[in-house]
């Protein structure tokens, strides 16, 4: 199964609604597709002692992001090649804000990933936290090229479909993705169950949180 590297996670906490934006933590311990390669055992258990301590919910602590850092730093010197492990150092180092390491990690990703239009973005979305607006134009642009070329061969890719609303959030806010949508589902009415899901999430969006890492609250009781 392809993992869904750009996520939005929604969350209930008593009355509110927790929204959670940005690159899913370890793809879920790495996704299954790297364990089924020639990453070694020990490689991969480096790696996912780091993943726990950042869905442990210690994290955050003192020390805490340091010890992930370490071990994926650890699971890279086991692989060079371990590229899970470059996803989640890049994950980890966001969160200091250690952005030249972040951007280190991605230019690698890209490079073995044949520029993979999810990790575009999120180096788009890195140039943002950075100031860096033109270059994160680009990257956003790029980006939308890519997943154009992938539906031109696959029109009815729903994955891909969905990424390319998340690229418009991510552009231009919740109201864009909202509007592309509308616009998919016209385009595909035979997808309108799996699209029309996304509309409470997308209700909700906050782009400036989902740049910069941060969690979107919303009172219930106010909606």
């Amino acid at each position: 199964m392809k993992p869904n590297y750009s996520v939005i996670l929604l969350k209930f906490q008593k009355n509110k609604l927790v929204i959670y934006t940005g690159l899913m933590l370890a793809m879920l311990s790495a996704c299954t597709n790297s364990r089924k390669g020639n990453v070694a055992k020990e490689c991969i258990a480096l790696n996912d002692k780091g993943v726990s301590y950042l869905v442990n919910p210690t994290f955050g602590e003192k020390g805490t992001l340091d010890k992930a850092i370490n071990l994926f730093k650890e699971a890279i010197e086991c692989d060079s090649n371990y590229l899970i492990a470059y996803i989640n150092i890049a994950n980890a180092y966001g969160q200091k804000h250690d952005f030249p390491e972040v951007m280190k990690a991605y230019n690698f990703i890209l490079k073995h990933s044949n520029n993979s239009p999810v990790f575009v973005v999120q180096k788009a979305i890195l140039f943002e936290r950075i100031n860096q607006t033109d270059s994160a134009k680009n990257y956003y642009n790029i980006a939308m090229n890519l997943y154009s070329k992938q539906l031109l061969k696959n029109p009815n890719n729903v994955g891909v479909i969905k990424e390319v609303i998340s690229l418009k959030a991510y552009m231009g806010g919740k109201d864009d993705a909202i509007k592309e949508i509308d616009k998919q589902i016209k385009l595909h009415p035979n997808l309108e169950r799996e699209l029309s899901i996304d509309y409470e999430l997308y209700k909700y969006f906050n782009r400036y949180d989902a740049i910069h890492g941060l969690t979107t609250e919303v009172d219930m009781n106010k909606r």
